[in-house]
């Protein structure tokens, strides 16, 4: 069994920064022009290794949006929860606050 990731365990920020280029168990926060979160880019924390890009309510393209907050404590959270649901997903459901993973 793969090991769930409990924590993100550093975060870098920035406004070039995709899901491809994130270690196991790094967040990577997409940032936009005026330096707010744009996007959440990371490895699946169940450890399966399948990139996960959480975009704002500022990607207006019809994908699906999250309310993303950057904490006072310089963690980072999302609004609603994630669910991978792609077919040949791990069907991982949980929510991001302040940097940790919940488990759903």
């Amino acid at each position: 069994m793969r090991e769930r990731l409990p924590a993100f365990t550093s975060v870098r920020t920035g406004p070039d920064l995709w899901p491809h280029e994130a270690a196991f168990g790094e967040l990577l926060v997409h940032t936009a022009e005026d330096g707010s979160p744009w996007a959440l880019c990371y490895q699946c924390p169940c450890g399966c290794g399948s990139p996960v890009m959480v975009p704002s309510e500022k990607a207006r393209d019809g994908s699906p949006t999250w309310t993303l907050t950057a904490e006072a404590d310089g963690s980072y959270s999302a609004s609603p929860s994630v669910r991978m649901t792609s077919p040949q997903g791990c069907k991982s459901h949980y929510f991001i606050r302040s940097n940790r993973i919940e488990w759903c």
